[in-house]
Formats: structure tokens, C-alpha cells, sequence
């Protein structure tokens, strides 16, 4: 069914679907923020973000480069650079200053007990969500990572990269358990 269109569609470059299902959020380069309510089939939200709100003191909004909710629903993570804000889902104002990542080129990100973060660089690193201090990172891919995801347990992580492989690895180890030798641009894990 279509939820709604416009005479000229806004450009989606990542979103996030909220863990209950029941929304959808849209971020884009023009730094706008979307959550939609997929039962009623419209925007409910929407904030254009500025730099200041990643920390940077530049005019232009920044691009929103990647999305996730964290797994209870409570907040939405929300990465442009090599900045993370944390935005209420109600809302979207954010609900604590930026933190900076440790990494340039985040990519992609996914939320478990911890912040799973994909680089331009093929690198895949994993972060505390408190703190946001790198708890292991390894070299996953030749080119960019370009979706990540947990599986329902937190134990395994899926990535999509550039390089034309999708990949398996467990979390605890950093070990990759297969690799998929395909264009993708989208992992998931069923449950």
C-alpha cells in the first residue's frame, strides 16, 4: 500500500525500522531526520539537524549517514562523520551531546548490547554504548562496509561491503564464520 508520496520525494540514504515495527525512520544528506508511522501511514516526526548537534561548528546541515534504534526502543542512534547522537524517538531532539567515535567514515552502524560500527575503510568496529570506547575492531573488508547488523542474540554480526561479500562473524572473537560472494547492499538474520 502506499503510505504517502510527494511531489518531490526527499532522497533516503539510510534508515532504521523501529524494534517494535511500528515506525520507520528516514535520515538523508540534507540532514533531515523522518520517523514515519507505518499503521497510519504518515510522518509523525521530523527535525532537520544542524552541525552544532553533532559538535561541529559548520553552517550546513550534515549529511545523516547512518541509523539505528537501540534494541528496547528508547532512543535512536543517529551517525554523520565520525559523530554519534542519541535522539529521542518522540521527539527526535537529541538526548545527550555528541559523542565522537574514535574512526572517520562510519558507514553503517547496529545497536545490541553493543554499537556495532561499518568504516569506508572495511574496518568493523565494536563499541561500548555507554561510553562509546572501542571494545574490538578488526579489518572485515577490502572496501567499505556498508550494512551491518546483530543477530537476535548479540552473538553474531552480518556485514555487506562494497568489495561484492556479504559476511558472518562472531561478535566475541571477530572471526568470520562464511562469506557470501555477492553484490549486496542489505544484510539481515532471520529469527
Amino acid at each position: 500500500r502506499l503510505l504517502l508520496s510527494f511531489d518531490s520525494p526527499p532522497k533516503v540514504d539510510t534508515f532504521a525500522m523501529s524494534p517494535d515495527g511500528r515506525r520507520l525512520t528516514l535520515g538523508s544528506r540534507d540532514g533531515y531526520v523522518r520517523v514515519w508511522d507505518l499503521a497510519i501511514g504518515g510522518v509523525i516526526h521530523y527535525v532537520q539537524l544542524n552541525a552544532s548537534d553533532f559538535g561541529n561548528d559548520e553552517q550546513t546541515p550534515p549529511p545523516i549517514d547512518a541509523l539505528a534504534y537501540k534494541p528496547d526502543g528508547s532512543c535512536i542512534l543517529c551517525a554523520s562523520g565520525s559523530s554519534i547522537v542519541e535522539l529521542n524517538p518522540g521527539s527526535l531532539l537529541p538526548v545527550a551531546e555528541a559523542v565522537t567515535v574514535p574512526y572517520k567514515g562510519v558507514r553503517c552502524i547496529a545497536v545490541f548490547d553493543q554499537l556495532a560500527v561499518g568504516l569506508e575503510d572495511g574496518t568493523i568496529a565494536v563499541l561500548d554504548t555507554k561510553a562509546f570506547s572501542t571494545v574490538r575492531e578488526w579489518k572485515a573488508h577490502d572496501k567499505a562496509v556498508i550494512a551491518i547488523v546483530f543477530n537476535s542474540l548479540g552473538t553474531r554480526l552480518s556485514s555487506a561491503s562494497d568489495d561484492g561479500t556479504a559476511r558472518v562473524w562472531d561478535v566475541r572473537t571477530c572471526k568470520r564464520i562464511v562469506v557470501i560472494y555477492a553484490i549486496a547492499c542489505a544484510v539481515a538474520f532471520s529469527t
